[in-house]
């Protein structure tokens, strides 16, 4: 009896310290999941930090004596890095998700570039970034409209043809703009502010492609009474 009685009290202390062991193994592990959510999630709110872009004369930025329109170049730059980062990391689709947003930035800094422009050719370049400028909101605004089409009124009556319509010629009117600035910079003799007008020119190229496709893609939605002849 009193044999029986040793084996059963050293079973019960094996099961109580394997309970323990496991408890505290559980614990630990649940410790360790909360440090790493709470790490990433950390990591997630950090904010982006914005690189200075070197000057076109200075790639190593390094050159401490640099003159004033070698300053205003890298000015333009750093600030229109921030607002592409602010505009790309919108937490507003409306304006994270419309191309035309991101042109506008390219424009200003075509406009503050052509500041920089000397003479009656400065004054020929500010007056068709203008104009240009003038487009692009026009083609942004339509593009907003054509983002904000509900999807109750896509389904029935298809895409927005005025405001699909609107965007497609503001943009044409917009790449026209691009060319006469591109015909205008062959006479420009700064190098470095034809350089930096021209990275724009190019960046609002590659945006103008987007806006195209969104264009191509909304007229796919014909929608179930696309046929009727109605301004919905």
């Amino acid at each position: 009896m009193g044999n029986k009685l040793i084996i059963i009290l050293f079973f019960s202390a094996m099961l109580l310290v394997t309970g323990f062991s496991q408890e505290l193994n559980n614990e630990t592990n649940l410790g360790l999941n909360n440090e790493t959510n709470l790490s990433l999630n950390n990591e997630t709110d950090i904010d982006l930090e914005v690189e200075p872009v070197p000057t076109v004369s200075d790639p190593q930025n390094g050159n401490k004596n640099k003159g004033p329109k070698e300053k205003a170049i890298k000015a333009i730059r750093e600030k229109q890095t921030i607002k592409l980062n602010q505009t790309l990391n919108s937490t507003d689709d409306r304006v994270k998700n419309n191309h035309g947003y991101i042109v506008r930035v390219h424009v200003h800094g075509l406009l503050e570039s052509a500041d920089l422009i000397e003479g009656p050719m400065g004054q020929q370049v500010r007056l068709v970034a203008r104009k240009l400028n003038d487009t692009v909101n026009n083609m942004t605004l339509a593009e907003e409209k054509v983002q904000n089409r509900s999807r109750f009124a896509k389904f029935f009556f298809g895409y927005d043809k005025k405001a699909v319509n609107q965007m497609e010629q503001q943009m044409n009117k917009t790449r026209e703009h691009i060319d006469e600035l591109s015909e205008l910079l062959f006479t420009v003799e700064d190098e470095e502010v034809e350089a930096m007008i021209n990275e724009e020119l190019a960046a609002m190229e590659e945006k103008l492609l987007r806006i195209q496709e969104k264009a191509a893609s909304e007229k796919k939605s014909k929608g179930l009474f696309g046929w009727l002849k109605w301004d919905v």
